[in-house]
């Protein structure tokens, strides 16, 4: 549907970036009461000096791990939604969301299952939807 480039889609790479910061706000909206209380945190604990770096630190680490992850799905010749889904999903769940959990254990604070679970539900969910995305493409 939308032009390649070295099997790359582009512009489906960017609106599976768009998609994942949506499920994102909607997850942090529904559960950041809850991550906040976690990190034992207040609205005024969180840095919002520098808002512009962060985000787009976090949109730059996003287009690249969908642009790596839409080359998989062109390299696997998987273009259908439920597909790419699944491929977004076994990604984020077997390499993202266990090393959160396999990091935690090294941390000399460490946090609770459930910050982690919490933290990973977002990644696991962000990357299925993204990899949806990418399958429309």
């Amino acid at each position: 549907m939308f032009a390649e480039f070295y099997g790359i889609r582009p512009l489906s790479v960017i609106l599976a970036t768009v998609a994942s910061f949506i499920v994102g706000m909607i997850w942090y909206t529904v559960f950041g009461k809850l991550w906040m209380k976690l990190q034992n945190a207040q609205e005024k604990d969180l840095n919002k000096d520098n808002m512009g770096t962060t985000y787009f630190t976090a949109i730059a680490i996003s287009l690249v791990q969908f642009l790596v992850l839409d080359w998989m799905i062109g390299r696997m010749d998987f273009r259908s939604i439920g597909q790419s889904a699944l491929l977004g999903g076994i990604i984020a769940l077997f390499f993202l969301v266990l090393d959160d959990f396999s990091r935690n254990l090294w941390e000399p604070q460490r946090k609770s299952p459930v910050f982690i679970a919490l933290n990973a539900g977002n990644t696991l969910l962000s990357f299925i939807v993204g990899g949806a995305v990418l399958g429309i493409g």
